[in-house]
Protein backbone atom coordinates (compact mmCIF):
# COMPACT_ATOMS: atom_id res chain seq x y z
CA UNK A 1 0.00 0.00 0.00
CA UNK A 2 1.42 3.41 -0.92
CA UNK A 3 0.57 6.45 1.16
CA UNK A 4 0.80 9.92 -0.40
CA UNK A 5 3.58 12.16 0.84
CA UNK A 6 2.36 14.79 3.29
CA UNK A 7 4.18 18.12 3.54
CA UNK A 8 6.12 18.17 6.78
CA UNK A 9 5.20 20.82 9.33
CA UNK A 10 7.65 22.96 11.30
CA UNK A 11 9.32 21.40 14.34
CA UNK A 12 6.96 23.30 16.64
CA UNK A 13 3.28 24.06 16.29
CA UNK A 14 0.93 26.47 18.01
CA UNK A 15 0.01 23.68 20.44
CA UNK A 16 3.64 22.89 21.33
CA UNK A 17 6.64 20.82 20.33
CA UNK A 18 6.41 17.72 18.19
CA UNK A 19 6.93 14.34 19.85
CA UNK A 20 7.50 12.50 16.54
CA UNK A 21 8.22 13.81 13.08
CA UNK A 22 8.83 11.51 10.10
CA UNK A 23 9.70 12.88 6.68
CA UNK A 24 9.68 10.90 3.44
CA UNK A 25 10.39 7.53 5.09
CA UNK A 26 11.10 4.69 2.69
CA UNK A 27 11.90 1.16 3.86
CA UNK A 28 12.90 -1.63 1.47
CA UNK A 29 13.74 -5.16 2.53
CA UNK A 30 15.63 -7.64 0.40
CA UNK A 31 14.20 -11.15 0.20
CA UNK A 32 15.76 -14.11 -1.57
CA UNK A 33 13.71 -13.37 -4.69
CA UNK A 34 13.20 -9.60 -4.80
CA UNK A 35 13.15 -6.25 -3.02
CA UNK A 36 10.02 -5.53 -0.98
CA UNK A 37 8.96 -1.93 -0.34
CA UNK A 38 7.34 -1.77 3.10
CA UNK A 39 7.03 2.05 3.26
CA UNK A 40 7.39 4.61 0.51
CA UNK A 41 7.75 8.34 1.21
CA UNK A 42 5.63 8.33 4.37
CA UNK A 43 5.50 11.59 6.35
CA UNK A 44 3.70 12.22 9.62
CA UNK A 45 3.85 14.35 12.75
CA UNK A 46 2.57 13.76 16.28
CA UNK A 47 2.41 16.67 18.71
CA UNK A 48 3.46 16.28 22.33
CA UNK A 49 0.52 14.79 24.17
CA UNK A 50 -1.06 13.83 20.84
CA UNK A 51 -2.58 10.52 19.85
CA UNK A 52 -1.94 8.46 16.72
CA UNK A 53 -3.70 5.31 15.54
CA UNK A 54 -2.22 3.18 12.76
CA UNK A 55 -4.97 1.22 11.08
CA UNK A 56 -4.71 -0.94 7.98
CA UNK A 57 -4.59 -4.43 6.59
CA UNK A 58 -1.87 -6.95 7.32
CA UNK A 59 1.35 -6.13 5.51
CA UNK A 60 0.70 -2.41 4.94
CA UNK A 61 3.66 -1.19 7.07
CA UNK A 62 2.13 -0.42 10.49
CA UNK A 63 4.74 -2.34 12.48
CA UNK A 64 7.54 -1.21 10.18
CA UNK A 65 6.92 2.48 10.84
CA UNK A 66 6.79 1.83 14.60
CA UNK A 67 10.11 -0.05 14.39
CA UNK A 68 11.67 2.86 12.50
CA UNK A 69 10.45 5.36 15.11
CA UNK A 70 11.79 3.09 17.89
CA UNK A 71 15.17 2.94 16.05
CA UNK A 72 14.94 -0.84 15.62
CA UNK A 73 14.85 -0.72 11.81
CA UNK A 74 16.85 1.75 9.75
CA UNK A 75 14.91 3.17 6.78
CA UNK A 76 16.34 3.20 3.28
CA UNK A 77 15.78 6.96 3.15
CA UNK A 78 14.04 9.78 5.00
CA UNK A 79 14.39 11.29 8.46
CA UNK A 80 12.93 10.78 11.93
CA UNK A 81 12.87 13.13 14.91
CA UNK A 82 11.72 11.84 18.29
CA UNK A 83 11.39 14.32 21.17
CA UNK A 84 13.62 16.85 19.42
CA UNK A 85 16.48 14.45 18.62
CA UNK A 86 17.46 14.01 14.99
CA UNK A 87 18.15 10.89 12.97
CA UNK A 88 18.64 11.32 9.24
CA UNK A 89 18.93 8.57 6.67
CA UNK A 90 19.63 8.58 2.95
Amino acid sequence: MVFPAVPARPAETAAGALAVECRDLTVRFMSERRAVTALERVSLTVEEGGFLALIGPSGCGKSTILRVIADIVQPSSGSVRVLGGTSCFR
